[in-house]
């Protein structure tokens, strides 16, 4: 698999709160990496990406990783992808761990727990940040996000990248909760 420039820029769509106005800005490329990343230290399944991070250090890349549907039930994650995720780090990388949220149906609590199981993972390993994925977009959800973030931004602090996935543009609440929200999920082409 080869990146171009275009293509990594096609990836998402990503829409943000820039001094209380909601714009449409180039932020980078965020990346699903929900693929097992191979034996390490090869890791030989994320090799296209650790490349493309490498060479295109000009360009932000979010990089959601996501072991088992979340962090899993376990304390760390396996030995590989323990290997395999520092291979990812780069000046120009933001690495996100993956909490499912279920259109607003799963408990706050639960996903304030996935975020605890990532924020003690070990620091070679360690995510920078969060993405919560299937993220309802109305008003009557907003409450679960604002406990969850809320909860979140306890263990984590103000610092850490929270990225939102509704994959629509969501009421005006979420927007003052995640530091992206993802509007748009399709290719560049649809997109135009």
């Amino acid at each position: 698999m080869t990146f171009s420039k275009n293509l990594l820029k096609a990836f998402t769509a990503v829409s943000l709160v820039v001094q209380g106005a909601f714009a449409l800005v180039s932020s980078g490329v965020t990346v699903p990496l929900y693929i097992y990343p191979g034996d390490a230290p090869a890791c030989a399944q994320w090799g296209p990406v650790i490349t493309a991070v490498q060479t295109y250090t000009d360009l932000p890349f979010y990089i959601v990783v996501n072991p088992n549907s979340g962090p899993g039930s376990t304390a760390t994650p396996d030995t590989n992808y323990q290997g395999c995720i520092p291979l990812l780090r780069h000046s120009n990388v933001k690495i996100l761990g993956y909490i499912p949220t279920t259109f607003g149906s799963r408990a706050p609590s639960a996903i304030v727990s996935d975020a605890n199981t990532y924020f003690n993972w070990g620091s070679a390993y360690k995510p920078d940040g969060l993405f919560f994925d299937e993220v309802a977009s109305d008003s009557t959800n907003l409450p679960v996000y604002q406990n969850a973030t809320s909860g979140t931004r306890a263990i984590w602090g103000t610092t850490a990248p929270i990225m939102f996935n509704p994959g629509v543009t969501p009421v005006a609440g979420y927007f003052s909760l995640a530091n992206f929200i993802v509007t748009f999920e399709n290719t560049y082409s649809v997109w135009q």
